[in-house]
C-alpha cells in the first residue's frame, strides 16, 4: 500500500519542524550553559563589591561596609566569594566593634544579569570574628532597615557560620560566644523579624529561635510583642574553654543535672524553655515582661529583666558571671570528691554585678502525677543581695512557703544566709516517692518510705566564707510535726513485747536484739531542734502510738553528721486502767552518724522489775 503524496509531504515537514526545534533548544541550552559558567565572571569586581556594600547598607540603614579584603572571585553559576574581608562600621561616633572574617559567600541571580543588574542572594558570612568595644546600641534606622529586608525575598536572608564574638575593655579581651551560626530573615508582618542562632557560651551550648513581631520596637522600655525558644546543653570539644572547665563541659554535668532533674519530676527536659510576651533589648539591659513560659509541658506566667548600670554593658558582664559559676561549680565538685565540702568557698562578687529579677507563678499545675493548686517562685539578685521566696499548695505537699536571702556580710567578703521555712500538711510517702526518683535503684528489694502528714517550722541564720563557716555559725531552730503514719525498719511494738515475755539478748548465746520486722504505726511525732556551736541540739523526739512512746534527746555534728542520742523506748500494758501502766522500759543511744548510724539497746526493765521498783520507791 503507497503512501499518499501529501502524507508524504506532510511527515516530511513534521521531522523538520522537530529537528529544528531540537536545534532550538540545544542552542538554548548551550546559551544556558554559556551563561551559567561565563557570564558572571565578566561582571567587573567593583560591580560586585558594589552590590554587596548595598546589600549590607540596606540590612543596617548604611551603619555598615565592606572595608579590605583580599580578593575577589567569581565561579559558574553566580557563586561569588570575598576573602578576607573587614566590617566597617559608619557614623559619626565613636566605632564600639570592630570586625573581620574568613570570607562571605552568595550567589548573583542569573535573569536580573541578563538585563544588565546585579542582584546577591543568600549572603553567608563564613568564620566572623567580631570584636566588641562598647556598648552598641540598635538605632531606630537600623531596626526598620533590618526589619524591612527581605520581606518576601527568602532568599535575602544573612546567614553566619562558626562566628565568633569577643568583648574588649580596653584591659582584657573576653571570649562571648563562639561557634556562631546565625540566620536572620525579614517576616511578613511589617517590622517582623525571625531569628535562628546556634551557638556555643562557655560550658553549655544553645540552640535559641526568637521571633519579633515589630524588631523596632525591640530598643524601647515597652518592648515588642514577640516569641523565644531555648534549648540547652553540654557545649562540644569545640568550645574555647578555659583548661580547668574541659572536665566539666566534656561531662555535661550542667545539662545533665537538668535533665536528670526533669525525668524525676516527669518533665520532658528542663533545659528548653519557650516563652510569648513583650521582649526588650538594650546594651544595658534585657527583659521579658507579660510572659507565658513553657516548661517541659507546665504554663507558667511570669516575667524576666537582667541589668546592668546605664553605662555599662550586660552581655560581657553575663558571660563573665557565667565563668565564674562554672568554675566554682569545678572547684566545688573537686573539693567534694576530695571530701573537703567544708572548704567551698561562699562568694559574694556576683550579688552586686547583675541586677535580676524573675518571678514565676501559676495554678493548676501538674507534673509527675502531682497537682499543684497554686505555686508561685520570685529570686531578685543585687545590690549586695540574692533573695528567693516560694511557695505552693497541693494534695501531696501541702502548703508551703520559704524564704532565703543570701547577702554579703559588713566586712572580711563574707557571706550571711537567712532561712526561714514553713510546711503544712506535707505528704511524707508521696514526697519521698518523688525525691526516690533520683536516687540509684537498690540491689535487693524496694525500700519502704514512711507515712503521715508533716507540719515543720524552721528559722536559721549564718555567717561565713565557707560552707564549714556557715555550718559552724548557724544559729536557729526547727520543730516538725507528724501525724498518723508509720515508720519502716522494724516493729517496735513487736520487739518490746518479746522483751516482756522474757526474751533474751547479749548473753553467751544470744547475739545482739533484732528488731521484729514490719512496720511501727504510728499516732505523732514531735520534734524540736536548736542550732548553735556547729551542732543540732535535739532537746525532743517523741514518737508516740498504740501501747508504746519513744522519748530521744542528744545532739548531732553539723559537720561530721556525728550522733549522740539517748533515749528510752516505752511498751504500756494492754490494760484499760488510766493512766497505763508500763510493760517494758528499753533504753537505747544512737551513735555513729546520721548515714550510718549505730543503736545500741541497754538493758530492759519490764513490768515485774517496774513493780518492784515502784514498791521500793513507795516505801
Amino acid at each position: 500500500m503507497k503512501t499518499p503524496r501529501g502524507g508524504t509531504h506532510a511527515v516530511h515537514r513534521m521531522r523538520r519542524r522537530v529537528i529544528a526545534g531540537l536545534v532550538a533548544a540545544s542552542v538554548v541550552v548551550a546559551g544556558g550553559v554559556a551563561v551559567y559558567l561565563t557570564l558572571p565572571s565578566a561582571i567587573p569586581e567593583r560591580v560586585v563589591r558594589a552590590q554587596l556594600d548595598a546589600h549590607f547598607a540596606e540590612l543596617s540603614d548604611g551603619a555598615v561596609t565592606i572595608g579590605r579584603h583580599d580578593g575577589v572571585s567569581l565561579h559558574p553559576g553566580g557563586r561569588l566569594r570575598i576573602a578576607g574581608p573587614e566590617f566597617v562600621p559608619t557614623g559619626a561616633d565613636p566605632a564600639r566593634w570592630s570586625g573581620r572574617a574568613e570570607a562571605i559567600e552568595a550567589t548573583l541571580r542569573l535573569a536580573p544579569l541578563l538585563a544588565g543588574r546585579v542582584e546577591i542572594v543568600r549572603p553567608r558570612i563564613v568564620r566572623p570574628d567580631i570584636t566588641l568595644t562598647g556598648r552598641t546600641r540598635l538605632q531606630s534606622s537600623q531596626a526598620r532597615a533590618a526589619a524591612a529586608f527581605g520581606i518576601g525575598d527568602p532568599g535575602k536572608a544573612l546567614e553566619v557560620t562558626e562566628g565568633t564574638i569577643h568583648y574588649d575593655d580596653g584591659s582584657a579581651r573576653q571570649v562571648i560566644l563562639t561557634g556562631l551560626d546565625l540566620r536572620v530573615a525579614g517576616a511578613e508582618t511589617a517590622g517582623g523579624v525571625a531569628i535562628a542562632a546556634r551557638f556555643d557560651a562557655g560550658a553549655l551550648h544553645v540552640d535559641a529561635d526568637l521571633a519579633l513581631d515589630d524588631l523596632r520596637l525591640l530598643g524601647t522600655s515597652g518592648g515588642s510583642p514577640g516569641r523565644i525558644s531555648l534549648d540547652v546543653a553540654a557545649a562540644g570539644p569545640e568550645g574555647e574553654l578555659p583548661a580547668e572547665l574541659r572536665d566539666l563541659a566534656a561531662s555535661g554535668d550542667v545539662a545533665t543535672l537538668l535533665r536528670k532533674l526533669g525525668a524525676g519530676i516527669g518533665l520532658p527536659s528542663l533545659t528548653r524553655i519557650d516563652a510569648e510576651g513583650r521582649i526588650a533589648m538594650t546594651p544595658s539591659a534585657v527583659a521579658l515582661e507579660d510572659a507565658t513560659f513553657s516548661v517541659g509541658g507546665v504554663s507558667l506566667d511570669g516575667r524576666a529583666r537582667a541589668a546592668v548600670a546605664p553605662d555599662e554593658a550586660l552581655l560581657p558582664r553575663l558571660r563573665a558571671l557565667q565563668d565564674d559559676a562554672e568554675r566554682a561549680i569545678a572547684e566545688a565538685r573537686v573539693a567534694m570528691e576530695t571530701d573537703d565540702w567544708a572548704a567551698v568557698p561562699i562568694g559574694t562578687d556576683w550579688l552586686s554585678q547583675v541586677a535580676v529579677d524573675f518571678e514565676l507563678s501559676g495554678q493548676d499545675l501538674s507534673a509527675a502525677g502531682v497537682s499543684f493548686e497554686q505555686a508561685a517562685l520570685d529570686l531578685s539578685v543585687g545590690e549586695g543581695a540574692a533573695t528567693l521566696f516560694f511557695d505552693g499548695a497541693s494534695e501531696a505537699f501541702g502548703t508551703f512557703r520559704t524564704a532565703a536571702t543570701l547577702s554579703a556580710a559588713d566586712s572580711d567578703a563574707a557571706a550571711h544566709l537567712d532561712l526561714s521555712s514553713q510546711i503544712a500538711g506535707l505528704s511524707l510517702d508521696e514526697t519521698v516517692e518523688v525525691v526516690t526518683r533520683f536516687a540509684t535503684d537498690p540491689l535487693v528489694g524496694t525500700p519502704q518510705r514512711p507515712g503521715g502528714r508533716l507540719d515543720a517550722v524552721a528559722r536559721a541564720e549564718a555567717t561565713g566564707r565557707t560552707l564549714g563557716d556557715l555550718v559552724d555559725s548557724l544559729t536557729g531552730s526547727a520543730s516538725a510535726h507528724v501525724a498518723e503514719g508509720s515508720l519502716s525498719g522494724g516493729n517496735v511494738i513487736a520487739t518490746l513485747d518479746s522483751l516482756a515475755e522474757g526474751r533474751e539478748f547479749m548473753t553467751e548465746d544470744k547475739g545482739p536484739l533484732i528488731p521484729s520486722a514490719g512496720r511501727t504505726p504510728f499516732d505523732t511525732i514531735d520534734l524540736q531542734l536548736a542550732f548553735a556551736g556547729g551542732a543540732a541540739d535535739l532537746s525532743r523526739l517523741t514518737i508516740a502510738g498504740d501501747r508504746y512512746r519513744i522519748d530521744m534527746d542528744g545532739a548531732i555534728g553539723l559537720r561530721s553528721g556525728a550522733a549522740e542520742v539517748e533515749g528510752n523506748a516505752i511498751l504500756f500494758s494492754e490494760a484499760e486502767t488510766e493512766p497505763a501502766e508500763q510493760a517494758v522500759d528499753l533504753p537505747f543511744g544512737v551513735g555513729g552518724t546520721l548515714l550510718s548510724p549505730v543503736i545500741a539497746a541497754g538493758v530492759p526493765t519490764v513490768a515485774a522489775d517496774l513493780a518492784r521498783t515502784t514498791a521500793g520507791e513507795a516505801e
